[in-house]
């Protein structure tokens, strides 16, 4: 009922607002991680940043795979993930900078990144290069390879990965990045 009672607040609605804005952005690259997804048998995200945060907005997986990894909907590490190294690896620099300053940097496994040091000179080599790992950060045995997804104001909007058993990755690391990176 109307009572007024209850309503909804400037940050709740600025959330909605961002992530109807994405919506397209998912459903268009549905196509791509289906079709990374069929190619390397491995499983596909994408994701994008909400407020400060990393969020998982698309998943693709193999017919014969189950998922390892947190799902549509869920907030993932920027430090430890590679979705989330490549969405702050563009990101201007005094947002990064924020973010940076305020993790934990909890660790998830023994190669997880620990400090804001470390992170800076991981998300250096990532800007340059193009591509972001997860090797065994977020979760032993899993890695991970993202790439950017630009705008047409050349700006990172999102991000896409492909991720698998560490073995069948490694097997194929240069042709997955080649693939992920475009």
């Amino acid at each position: 009922p109307m009572t007024q009672k209850y309503r909804l607040g400037p940050v709740l609605f600025q959330m909605g607002m961002h992530y109807a804005k994405n919506m397209d952005l998912a459903i268009l690259s549905r196509v791509w991680l289906e079709k990374l997804s069929d190619e390397y048998n491995e499983s596909t995200r994408a994701g994008i940043m909400m407020m400060e945060k990393a969020i998982v907005v698309m998943e693709i997986n193999p017919d014969n795979s189950y998922s390892a990894f947190p799902g549509p909907g869920s907030v993932i590490p920027v430090h430890t993930s590679a979705i989330g190294k490549i969405l702050l690896a563009h990101m201007p620099e005094k947002k990064k900078n924020h973010i940076i300053e305020n993790s934990s940097f909890i660790s998830l496994t023994e190669k997880s990144i620990r400090s804001a040091v470390a992170l800076r000179e991981e998300l250096h080599k990532v800007k340059e290069s193009g591509i972001a790992f997860d090797d065994e950060e977020s979760l032993a045995g899993l890695t991970c390879v993202a790439g950017p997804v630009f705008n047409h104001n050349n700006e990172c909007v999102a991000s896409i990965s492909l991720s698998g058993s560490t073995e069948r990755m490694d097997k194929r690391r240069n042709e997955i990045v080649n693939a992920v990176k475009y």
